[in-house]
């Protein structure tokens, strides 16, 4: 099983009816695919969706967060919406692996160890590209993963130590869509590597959970070290993206910005009203069918089509694409390690944010329904009144597994912006209060709705 079947499945991993990559990305993908027998359709979508997205359409906004990339989720008819979360360094790695397929391609060659030590001036240079290790070093590291990547999944790449983390040399525009922000040299170590002529900047990868994000980024740190010092001039290149948007069509982006706003904070069409969904889609039919947009509404399906999955067997309703029992049980394995949330639509109640006399509002009821049960909230808030600040008692009345931790969730209704994600427990029963500098608003003056979620309890 390879790094990306150990995150996604399979079988919905190379989709050619619900193709979302643009053309160089797809052209990309398929030449890994015919020569390598990998599909890496979903680290390429991650890249496009972090790195493409912001660089080509919406430079002034930030990257889309790595808190929404992790979230999959559909809506059932019966049990509202689902939302599945993997692990965040999950994606990360994902994203690595894109960045670093699309700088192969952009380079025009996949360097070796033997390319580098071929000019030995460099040998014995220190911090490169580990801090505090040898070149000779990150070298082995890198020989190890090209193993592991190309040849044999089962491979270890690191040996035992004592560090619990790996600081690793990375360029700038790698640290910057790692981290969603410029790099800052109090948070990270900096370092020129001659030839290279920009500062590199450390990345921090936990020794236990993320060795093989520190072996990724040696990897392609390694590459375009190569590759600027024998200044390798590669004849295939990616090719040129068309922009989201033809230039005819830019009063439509004004009309759209509130909704891609929506959906750069929530890779989900459920989130949106269905008369913006309307719009949406019919906008879309306008566009050309390479056009970003076109290709985010696809890549949003595809990421249905995997809570659907992850729901279909955890459910066990239904053994989706003919899969084998034994690969069942590997998948229900697989799900309960990623799952981390499961969660209705908002609930918005009456006179939430009005300007109400506070003993005017009554405490409000609200049943969330989901797939393994029910669980009852009701909220009672009021204003701050001399020292003490304004708060929000929450009460519940739930059942579901002790596998489980309850979470509660305020968001604003109009942009979904999240104020809090607050922890309640794993107790069945309960009620707490919590103040305003807690839940960042106040709920007689702000406009507000929440939600509740179900999280594991290792996660």
């Amino acid at each position: 099983m390879s790094m990306i079947e150990e995150i996604i499945p399979k079988e919905i991993i190379y989709n050619k009816e619900h193709e979302f990559l643009p053309p160089s990305l797809e052209k990309l993908r398929d030449h890994v695919l015919e020569t390598r027998g990998l599909d890496i359709s979903i680290p390429l979508g991650i890249y496009e969706l972090r790195v493409e997205y912001h660089q080509k359409d919406f430079p002034n906004e930030p990257p889309i967060s790595w808190e929404t990339l992790s979230v999959f989720e559909f809506e059932t008819k019966n049990n509202g919406i689902i939302q599945y979360k993997v692990d965040k360094r999950k994606i990360k790695k994902l994203f690595l692996i894109g960045w670093m397929e699309v700088n192969f391609h952009k380079r025009g060659k996949i360097y070796t160890p033997e390319d580098i030590i071929k000019n030995k001036n460099y040998m014995n240079n220190q911090d490169q590209f580990f801090h505090d290790e040898s070149f000779q070093f990150s070298l082995e590291i890198m020989t190890k993963f090209g193993k592991k990547y190309f040849q044999s999944p089962k491979k270890k790449i690191f040996p035992k130590c004592n560090n619990n983390t790996r600081h690793v040399y990375v360029n700038p525009d790698l640290w910057y869509y790692f981290y969603g922000k410029h790099p800052d040299e109090k948070a990270a170590y900096s370092k020129n590597f001659f030839p290279i002529q920009e500062t590199m900047y450390t990345i921090r990868c936990s020794e236990n959970s993320e060795s093989m994000h520190a072996a990724i980024a040696n990897f392609d740190s390694c590459q375009e070290y190569a590759h600027v010092l024998y200044d390798y001039q590669g004849e295939v290149k990616m090719t040129k993206d068309p922009k989201c948007l033809s230039k005819n069509s830019d009063n439509k982006m004004i009309s759209l910005d509130r909704i891609i706003k929506k959906l750069n904070s929530n890779l989900s069409l459920t989130r949106l009203s269905p008369e913006e969904q309307d719009y949406l889609l019919n906008s879309v039919d306008e566009m050309p069918v390479d056009s970003y947009l076109s290709r985010l509404v696809k890549s949003i399906k595809t990421r249905e089509s995997i809570a659907k999955y992850f729901y279909a067997i955890e459910n066990e309703k239904s053994q989706p694409l003919a899969m084998k029992s034994d690969k069942i049980s590997n998948y229900k394995r697989l799900i309960k390690n990623s799952l981390m949330q499961l969660y209705e639509k908002f609930w918005q109640p009456p006179f939430a944010g009005q300007l109400v006399t506070a003993s005017d509002i009554p405490e409000q009821e609200h049943t969330f329904k989901l797939a393994d049960g029910e669980i009852q909230i009701s909220c009672l808030w009021r204003g701050a009144y001399q020292d003490l600040p304004a708060f929000i008692k929450v009460t519940w009345k739930a059942n579901f597994s002790p596998d489980f931790e309850l979470w509660i969730k305020f968001v604003n209704p109009d942009t979904n912006d999240v104020f809090s994600t607050i922890k309640l427990g794993n107790y069945l029963e309960g009620g707490k209060e919590i103040p305003s500098d807690i839940l960042n608003f106040d709920p007689t003056k702000d406009k507000w709705a929440t939600s509740v979620i179900l999280k594991g309890k290792n996660q």
